[in-house]
């Protein structure tokens, strides 16, 4: 097994355990022992917990944020068509990532691998999508005051909160309460998608 491989197995190890146990219930002598390697190997190449944690999330917010600059930037898309497609990335990114956005608010507080707010202030404020959403505004509703980032917040806290709650719903052990749950999930995403428009006037 090469060393990349070996790196990339202790991520993934390391990733499953900061999920199930947070970060404090986490040292490198877990992760050493289910990824079969010494805990001198991972401090070779992470020096430090903190270095492996903020490595981790930081590959999972540049997927997220790769994937939305691409949406925000489509040039053949409308406002509405995009705001559909990121309501549909977020649900199906976190159903792919469960307890990722549990994950990073248990452990933000400690300021481990937080996304900075300037490198995504800038990327929306550069897109395609901030500048139709600009010019809407100021050619059907000019005295309606809203910032791309506060409707771009509102949009991603209507689509990610839900997801906040599903791991408690899932273990529950109540099917009624799980199926209930994801009739929810489904009627949502077009419900946001509703919201949205009228808040635009679309």
């Amino acid at each position: 097994m090469t060393k990349n491989v070996e790196q990339q197995q202790v991520k993934e190890i390391a990733r499953r355990l900061f999920r199930e146990k947070g970060y404090g219930g986490v040292c490198f002598n877990d992760i050493a022992t289910d990824a079969h390697v010494e805990n001198s190997f991972i401090r070779d190449y992470f020096k430090s917990k903190e270095t492996l944690f903020d490595t981790i999330i930081r590959e999972q917010m540049d997927i997220l944020f790769n994937e939305i600059g691409l949406i925000l930037n489509k040039d053949e898309t409308s406002i509405s068509q995009k705001v559909q497609l990121l309501i549909q990335y977020y649900f199906s990114f976190m159903e792919e990532n469960k307890n990722l956005n549990l994950f990073i608010l248990r452990e933000i507080k400690m300021e481990l691998g937080k996304p900075t707010e300037k490198e995504f202030g800038k990327l929306l404020d550069e897109s395609i999508f901030a500048k139709q959403v600009q010019q809407h505004l100021s050619e059907f509703n000019p005295e309606h005051e809203a910032s791309v980032m506060d409707l771009f917040i509102d949009l991603t806290s209507l689509c990610v909160f839900p997801l906040l709650i599903s791991p408690s719903i899932e273990m529950n052990g109540k099917q009624e309460y799980s199926i209930s749950f994801e009739r929810h999930i489904e009627k949502r995403e077009e419900l946001i998608f509703s919201w949205f428009k009228t808040i635009l006037m679309l």
